[in-house]
């Protein structure tokens, strides 16, 4: 995956594993940003639930998080997702407007492959 600039979609994220924890009745996903930061040098990673892996898109929102620049991050999402394939998508996240705080921007990446959740 190539770095890319500000004002350019983010690379989409790669999951890499989800399990469910039944402890903490969560779905845990793990997974790597490749992506350029721009000035905020935070993304949002959005994950959807869907029935199957073929054309996986974006079915169902189960959950977001936010990070900080490029690499590694993990994710728990609520509920029991066992049986479903996750998506996600990385969105340029929290570009800081002087008056009003915080906004989330529209560049968005393509979606990921779909990975299986496991028991």
């Amino acid at each position: 995956m190539n770095a890319i600039g500000v004002g350019r979609a983010p690379n989409k994220p790669l999951l890499t594993s989800a399990h469910h924890d039944a402890t903490k009745q969560q779905t845990i996903v793990d997974g790597d940003l490749l992506s350029q930061p721009d000035r905020s040098n935070r993304f949002s990673i959005v994950v959807y639930s869907n029935r199957s892996d073929v054309n996986a898109q974006a079915e169902k929102e189960a959950g977001e998080i936010v990070v900080s620049g490029s690499g590694h991050f993990t994710a728990e999402l609520s509920g029991d997702l066992r049986g479903r394939f996750l998506t996600a998508v990385t969105v340029r996240a929290f570009r800081l407007l002087p008056d009003e705080g915080f906004a989330i921007t529209e560049d968005t990446s393509e979606i990921s492959a779909p990975i299986p959740v496991a028991p």
